[in-house]
């Protein structure tokens, strides 16, 4: 469980909480682009796919309120079903 120690709360700790993600984000088109001339484009995206979500998660469920919100719930889901884990 996250304690309140570990959740950025001054507006320079969320932003640069953001501005990191982004950063990671970024990183991974890089690896992209070098996997896309390895393996397929498909198996390429996927892990494109794959290391986005898991980044953005990882930086959005540390952070309070609505940046919160949407890293527990799952876009598309009628029921607003929790998430599990990445897996699922």
């Amino acid at each position: 469980m996250i304690t309140s120690k570990s959740i950025p709360i001054s507006k320079l700790h969320r932003t640069t909480k953001l501005v990191t993600t982004g950063a990671k984000v970024g990183v991974n088109y890089l690896k992209y682009y070098g996997d896309k001339m390895v393996h397929s484009e498909e198996e390429a995206k996927e892990r494109l796919d794959e290391n986005n979500a898991s980044d953005i998660y990882d930086s959005l469920k540390t952070l309070k309120g609505s940046a919160l919100k949407m890293a527990q719930y799952r876009p598309g889901t009628s029921s607003g079903e929790k998430r599990g884990n990445l897996g699922s």
